[in-house]
């Protein structure tokens, strides 16, 4: 085992702008490592890197689920970004050990501006692992780099939120520090021995996971990879209380007064390798510890510390400046060591490729995914060469990408000696660029992938120059189509500006082979593509021919049109004066023409043609004429059914038919006045009174309908007033009454469906079915007036039995005879009662009347019964009492008179 530090490098440089003042929103309150940043300075403040599974960062604030267990370590997306900003190489720091034995303290020494949080209680204060970046860089092997610090969480640590680490955890924390730091410290309280080294485990079993092969059993070649990459292991002893010089044999106190540091410092490094690490003493427990340092470990220096004091209350100050005279020693102390593991702490490789940010970030998700499987055995290296390689393959795609795109900037098609030396001068330049990017990697590791971007570069360009070749092909094509465009389509427009004739056709032909020429001398292919497209000019020859025919003999037809007078609505003309115009605009045309296929071979061919042509336009003439006419009279029936026919179809069915048959009329009449004498108009005439008479046929139903509902509402309103009258009126009055509103009705429905029998429908059955709903309708106001009469006479005579037989015969008011109430009841009857129910009514009551009398005679009987026995007991009285007796009975018959 190595025992000298590692020698001294570099100096620091300015500070990095995008780290500094980095804060976090983590809640203090819980097992965070954030502090606020210090007044008046720039402060860096730590980030989560990792975390056990069964913690979160939740809107800035660590928060512990409640329940789960730490089963695995998972990375923090905050401290991947840190890490993923840095460019430089790194020199990662890492710090473990025993919880509350100050290892944020110690980490947060190491450099100005960095601080991690500590904590003064029992439990432990650092959860996962937290990661802060230097803010100046250091130089190292001729290169800037960043220095990165890594506080773990304390092993064997007591947490007041869960349920702590155990030794599997202190493993996992213990493997990732290992396996990603360029130092590793190992913080420690108070002198270590060799019992205490059977307290860490953990080293002995991550010495023994590096060392095993896939198959379980031990692999050196495993081992010496890991040694390879493997941290510098610095044991860090605070409060040292005493020391053993080897050199002396005598023991000293470790106090704050001590002058000679090296010495301490030195005593303390020859304790821990001489004695507590001696092999030779490995039977007194510790034995696989030391094994596992030495063998995974191949550098180590041990330091001590000293007790900042005995007070814990200056302990709990230590960055207290009140208290900085009273640990002064300390202070001393601790700068020493931290410039000693600055200065000689080494840039991070692995496999001789330097550590960076993006590197270390990916590193980091790989190693976090093995450590937190079940399995045995870890690839470590290969691990490294899978982030190696997947940033190599990234470089190369940037560089392939780019010297495509370059050569997209060739503008295509070109010559290929061109293209070659634009290719040459990329392909030089990319070779550069990815070896500049990839400085930090080992050339063996890189050499497949220059290769590969070397031949894919290759490749690149072939492709880019068969693609030239077909743009080449493509140029000479576009270059004969575009001559062809230019000089000989406009032989196919449209236009007539006098040149288009067969020996100018024959002029552009040559002008299209010489300048094509002109244009793609020295591309390749255009030899072959004029040669391909003699066959496409001899067939564009033909097609202007064939379009300056048809142009010539379309304009001898416009030319025919514009002499000839327009045929319109408003023309007046006759067939005969059609023949005549065409004959004269024939001859003028035909002069036209020949004009315009001058030269031609088949020019009287042609002409031939072009005269039956324009036989056919006048034809065509003759048929426009009578559509013209025809058009005309189609509108003018539309003005007639404007006026005469739409306005009363809108107000149907209440229009009376008459109506609509004189409005059929009008139109019939007005039509064959306005076109009298025109043959083609016959059929035009038959067709709209056809159309006529189909809708009148299709509403005469809808029309008797609402001629009938009608009919029977006039009815109505005439007897409506005699319904209206109360209580009734006499059947005379009725009967007359419901005839004149009969005859009203009947002569209404007449007039409204008069002439409806002029398109077969039968007037006398439509007027008879009328007749049967008005005798309905007079029965029911009968039927309602009887009702009414019958109701108004009942109530009069039971009205008059109350008052003449009840009312005056109870009461003692009527003394004749009963037959005269009867005869008073029935007069009065007589004379008040109204309507057709008044006998029925009187006859309906009489026996009642009967039987009313029957009982009042019954009842003045047994009054006068009961008189005679009364008067038989008051004269009995009277012969007793004397006049007083006589008196009464006098009173007594005057009573019941």
């Amino acid at each position: 085992m190595k025992t000298d530090i590692r020698p001294p490098v570099g100096n620091s440089e300015t500070s990095h702008p995008g780290y500094l003042q980095r804060t976090t929103n983590c809640d203090m309150a819980s097992t965070t490592s954030t502090d606020s940043m210090s007044e008046g300075g720039k402060q860096l403040i730590a980030v989560p890197l990792c975390l056990p599974s069964n913690f979160r960062v939740e809107n800035g604030k660590l928060k512990h689920d409640e329940g789960s267990t730490r089963d695995e370590i998972v990375p923090c997306e905050e401290g991947l970004e840190l890490l993923e900003n840095l460019n430089e190489p790194l020199i990662v720091i890492s710090i473990t050990g025993p919880a509350r034995s100050g290892k944020s303290y110690f980490l947060s020494q190491l450099q100005e501006g960095v601080k991690f949080s500590i904590g003064h209680s029992r439990a432990s204060h650092t959860t996962g692992i937290w990661i802060a970046v230097c803010p100046e860089t250091v130089e190292r092997e001729g290169k800037r780099c960043r220095i990165v610090l890594l506080d773990a969480e304390g092993t064997g640590a007591i947490s007041s939120v869960d349920d702590g680490a155990s030794d599997e955890w202190d493993t996992k924390v213990f493997t990732l520090c290992s396996l990603i730091s360029s130092v590793l410290i190992y913080n420690s309280f108070k002198q270590p021995t060799r019992n205490d080294l059977q307290q860490l485990g953990f080293i002995a079993k991550f010495s023994d996971s590096i060392g095993k092969n896939s198959e379980g059993g031990v692999s050196t070649t495993a081992r010496e990879q890991f040694r390879s990459f493997a941290p510098w292991f610095v044991w860090l002893i605070r409060d040292a209380p005493f020391f053993t010089s080897t050199r002396t044999g005598a023991e000293h106190e470790s106090t704050s007064d001590s002058d000679d540091d090296d010495e301490y410092e030195d005593d303390w490094n020859d304790y821990m390798i001489n004695e507590v690490l001696c092999e030779k003493n490995l039977r007194d427990g510790g034995d696989d510890v030391i094994k596992a340092l030495k063998h995974t470990f191949p550098s180590f220096h041990a330091f001590g510390i000293p007790s900042p004091s005995n007070k814990p209350k200056i302990c709990r100050k230590l960055d207290d400046p009140s208290v900085a005279d009273k640990i002064r020693p300390f202070l001393s102390k601790i700068k020493q060591v931290a410039s000693e593991v600055i200065q000689h702490s080494e840039i991070k490789k692995v496999h001789g490729d330097l550590l960076t940010g993006g590197r270390l970030a990916q590193l980091l998700r790989l190693y976090l995914e093995a450590i937190n499987s079940e399995t045995e055995y870890h690839s470590w290296g290969n691990m490294w060469n899978t982030v190696i390689k997947t940033q190599l393959r990234e470089a190369l795609n940037i560089c392939l990408l780019e010297y495509t795109d370059s050569l997209q900037d060739c503008k295509l098609p070109c010559p290929t000696s061109d293209l070659k030396t634009r290719s040459d001068v990329i392909y030089h330049a990319m070779l550069n660029k990815f070896r500049e990017s990839t400085l930090n990697t080992d050339q063996e590791i890189k050499r497949p992938f220059v290769e590969e971007l070397t031949n894919r570069m290759e490749k690149e360009f072939c492709r880019k120059n068969q693609l030239n070749d077909e743009k080449c092909k493509d140029f000479c094509r576009r270059t004969i189509a575009r001559l062809i465009r230019i000089r000989l389509h406009p032989f196919q427009n449209d236009g007539n500006d006098g040149k288009c004739t067969y020996r100018n056709l024959l002029k552009a032909n040559e002008t299209v082979v010489n300048e094509y020429n002109e244009e793609t001398a020295g591309y390749a292919f255009s030899s072959d593509i004029i040669g391909e497209s003699h066959t496409s000019l001899s067939k564009e020859i033909a097609l202007c021919t064939e379009k300056i025919i048809e142009r010539a003999e379309t304009n001898a037809l416009l030319e025919y049109n514009d002499i000839c007078e327009p045929i319109t609505e408003e023309t007046v003309l006759t067939e005969h004066d059609l023949e005549t115009g065409h004959a004269k605009s024939v001859e003028k045309v035909k002069q036209t023409f020949k004009r315009c296929v001058d030269g031609n071979d088949d020019i009287e061919q042609l002409v031939a043609k072009l005269e039956q042509e324009l036989g056919e336009q006048l034809k065509n003439r003759k048929i426009a004429l009578e559509n013209a006419i025809l058009t005309k009279c189609q509108k003018y029936i539309n003005t007639l059914k404007s006026t005469y026919w739409l306005t009363r179809m809108d107000r149907l069915p209440e229009v009376p038919f008459q109506e609509l048959l004189e409005a059929r009329r009008n139109m019939l009449t007005n039509l064959r006045r306005k076109f009298s004498g025109v043959p083609c108009l016959e059929e035009q005439f038959d067709d709209l009174k056809a159309v006529l008479t189909e809708q009148l046929k299709q509403n005469v139903n809808a029309i008797v309908k609402w001629a009938h509902d009608d009919s029977i509402e006039r009815f109505a309103t005439a007897v409506q007033s005699i319904e209206e009258r109360v209580p009734c009126v006499e059947t005379d009055e009725l009967e007359e009454t419901c005839a004149k509103a009969k005859r009203l009705s009947i002569g209404h429905f007449t007039h409204l469906v008069e002439g409806c029998e002029t398109i077969g429908h039968d007037i006398n059955k439509i007027q008879q079915l009328l007749e049967m709903d008005l005798y309905e309708n007079i029965q029911s106001v009968k039927r309602r007036n009887e009702l009414k009469s019958t109701d108004f006479n009942t109530r009069l005579m039971k009205d008059l039995i109350e008052e003449f037989l009840v009312k005056k015969i109870n009461n003692g008011a009527l003394r004749a005879d009963t037959d005269l109430a009867r005869s008073d009841i029935l007069g009065q009857y007589d004379d008040r009662a109204l309507g057709p129910a008044r006998d029925a009514i009187r006859t309906q009551y009489l026996a009642t009347i009967k039987n009313e009398m029957d009982m009042i005679s019954s009842r003045v009987l047994g009054n006068r019964i009961r008189m005679i026995r009364d008067v038989g007991l008051l004269m009995t009285g009277a012969v007793a009492t004397g006049k007083a007796a006589g008196e009464g009975l006098k009173a007594y018959f005057e009573n019941l008179n």
